[in-house]
């Protein structure tokens, strides 16, 4: 049971408050999520900085 299941849950339910307030919960996570990768991208690739266009 997760997230997405909380989602479908709080529709149903007509809990319109819960579900907005799961799916700001996860574009807060993926936001996090692609935020850390592009971080260790750029520790772990900063010798081509100069050759790599990003």
């Amino acid at each position: 049971m997760g997230l997405g299941w909380y989602l479908q849950w709080a529709q149903g339910w007509a809990a319109y408050a819960n579900m907005y307030a799961a799916l700001l919960v996860m574009a807060a996570l993926c936001s996090g999520l692609i935020t850390l990768l592009f971080t260790v991208r750029d520790r772990v690739l900063s010798w081509q900085k100069g050759t790599v266009k990003w």
